[in-house]
Parts: structure tokens; C-alpha cells; sequence
């Protein structure tokens, strides 16, 4: 299993940063969207709605729902802000209610909201900003690095559940240990980015350990989905780690605040 992960994850990124950095933005905003088609097809199994037209009518729903805000990305502040409030609500369902399943027909809303202002938020910021498939490639190194900070202190100190009802796994000592670790990396990396420019170095430290915070978001928001669904994984489509949701979760829930923080303050 660990082998078939580490391949599997080393494929993934190889095309996802040979896509980033090779194809023009818009083509790389296709690809962006057939992943959030991917991911949405899941969403619905595990939501169980609309039978099979909702393997249909919702992949379709998002693509539209991309492709129209990529369109009028005039607009793309207040499609920034608009993630990031979806993201505030859902945040209060986990904290507050966790228990309360959601119906179907709410369900497949949000995942249209959630995945179509992600993959817009992410082919925004490549396109608008200086350098953008960089600052996008951080983006996707800051998740990664969450993640696993948060994993391995976990596993070593971990005593203390952070959500025994959504996730078993995750410790208060994982989420404070991946935070650390991610304030740390980040200002080591604003050091050789911008070494004569402390506001920069810590505006950068600021916006990555807030991403971080919602990364957790993202991950326990879909692993409550997954629970009320009674699976493990969101899908079998990627060998070693499970479905695509499984691996964009975090990432749907920073790429909006990443994108706004990014753009303002940068």
C-alpha cells in the first residue's frame, strides 16, 4: 500500500506541475476543471442524490459553473470572498453540528459552490499575478506540507482528539505541530524570497498559517462527508490514497483565501 501511495503520489505531482508550468493558463484551467468534474462525480456517490442523472446534471453543474466564473473573472474578488464565506459556514456545520447530515439536494449544491470557486480561485491567481504559476505552486507545496507536518507530529505526540466524531485520526498535538511547522517553513522561505524585506516575510508566514488552518477545514469537512456516507475513501480512482476528493480536499477549502491574501497583499 505505502509503495502504491508514494508512486501514486509522485505521478500526480509530476503532471500537476508539468501542467502548471508548461501549458498556457487556460489549458491548465481545463485541466483544473476536469479534476473538479472528477472530484464532483464522487461527491455525488457519497451524497447518494439524484440517482443517476446526478452522475450527469452535477459534473456538469460544475464544469458550467467554472467555466462561467473563469468568463467574468472581472469579478474575481467577490468570487474569492464568496469561497471563503462558504467555507466560514461550513466550518460552524463541523463545529456546531457535525451529526446533522445534510440533504442530498444541499449536498451537491455546496459541492458545486466548493469545487467550481476553488478551480476558478486557483486559474484566477495564475493568470492575474506576476509569477502566478509560481505562487500557485506554493500553494499546492503549503497544503502538501500541512498536511504531512500535521500527520507525522501526530503520530508522534499525538494524545489528545481533535474531532473523535469526524475523524479518529487527527490530534489536537498534530494540528499544532503542523502549524508550527508550516509558520517555521514559511518564514524560512520568505528569508531567501525577500531578505531585505521583513513585511514581506512575515505577510507571506501570516497568509500561510491561516491556509493551514483551513486546510484542516477542508480535510474535516470531507471526512465528515465520508462519514455520513460510511466510506473510507471517496473513490478508488488513485491507487494508495483513494479518490480525488481524498487528495483535494484541503486544497478546496485554502485556494480561495490564498488566492484573495495573495492578490491584496502581494
Amino acid at each position: 500500500m505505502l509503495k502504491k501511495r508514494i508512486i501514486t503520489g509522485v505521478i500526480i505531482v509530476a503532471f500537476l506541475f508539468a501542467a502548471l508550468f508548461l501549458l498556457p493558463p487556460l489549458w491548465f484551467s481545463f485541466i483544473l476543471i476536469a479534476i473538479g468534474v472528477l472530484g464532483s462525480i464522487e461527491w455525488v456517490r457519497m451524497s447518494d442524490s439524484l440517482g443517476m442523472s446526478g452522475l450527469v446534471l452535477v459534473p456538469a453543474a460544475v464544469a458550467v459553473f467554472s467555466l462561467a466564473l473563469n468568463y467574468w473573472s472581472i469579478y474575481g474578488i467577490l468570487y474569492n470572498l464568496a469561497g471563503i464565506a462558504v467555507w466560514l459556514i461550513l466550518a460552524a456545520h463541523v463545529i456546531g453540528s457535525p451529526e446533522k447530515k445534510l440533504r442530498p439536494l444541499h449536498s451537491v449544491m455546496i459541492a458545486v459552490a466548493v469545487i467550481g470557486l476553488a478551480v476558478f480561485s486557483m486559474a484566477d491567481l495564475v493568470t492575474v499575478m506576476n509569477n502566478g504559476a509560481l505562487w500557485l505552486a506554493g500553494m499546492f507545496v503549503l497544503v502538501g506540507v500541512a498536511d504531512s507536518a500535521a500527520f507525522f507530529t501526530g503520530r508522534r505526540f499525538g494524545k489528545t482528539k481533535l474531532a473523535p466524531h469526524i475523524s479518529p485520526g487527527k490530534t489536537r498535538e498534530g494540528l499544532i505541530g503542523g502549524l508550527l511547522i508550516v509558520w517555521a517553513g514559511a518564514l524560512a522561505s520568505g528569508v531567501i524570497i525577500w531578505p531585505d524585506s521583513f513585511s514581506q516575510m512575515f505577510k507571506f508566514a501570516m497568509i500561510c498559517l491561516i491556509c493551514a488552518i483551513f486546510s484542516v477545514l477542508g480535510d474535516l469537512y470531507i471526512s465528515l462527508q465520508k462519514r455520513h456516507a460510511g466510506v473510507k475513501d471517496s473513490g478508488t480512482l488513485l491507487p494508495g490514497h483513494g479518490g480525488i476528493l481524498d487528495r483535494i480536499d484541503s486544497t478546496l477549502a485554502v485556494s480561495p483565501i490564498y488566492a484573495i491574501l495573495v492578490k491584496t497583499l502581494f
